[in-house]
């Protein structure tokens, strides 16, 4: 019984909510990196993360988006296959120092994942 789960020696129907946060993370989008020789898995970013990084601002002026391309890059970059994030926060200066069209490229994929 697949939808069943025992509770001390006792056997209950297990609740949707249960089934729900039991299931497994959703696979992500592999895309290349040609200019980074690499292939990295975008995975969706939780959406307390999204609503963290949009904040309130719905406009994103030139200086904002500065910051907000990379931070989608370090929220939605993993390795294939790994549950860890590829990057970190402390990798945001060198990210904002990469070429644009890269840059660009990946976070409008992270963004795409994210719904």
């Amino acid at each position: 019984m697949a939808d069943q789960a025992e509770v001390v020696g006792e056997i209950t129907p297990q609740s949707m909510r249960d089934r729900i946060r039991a299931r497994p993370r959703l696979k992500g989008k592999e895309m290349k990196i040609a200019e980074w020789d690499v292939t990295v898995e975008l995975r969706s970013m939780s959406i307390a993360q999204k609503a963290n990084l949009l904040g309130e601002d719905e406009e994103l002026k030139p200086a904002k988006l500065a910051q907000f391309l990379p931070e989608v890059i370090v929220s939605t970059c993993y390795e294939p296959g790994v549950d860890e994030p590829i990057f970190t926060p402390e990798d945001l200066d060198w990210l904002k120092d990469e070429p644009a069209s890269v840059i660009e490229r990946v976070a409008t994929e992270g963004l795409q994942v994210s719904g």
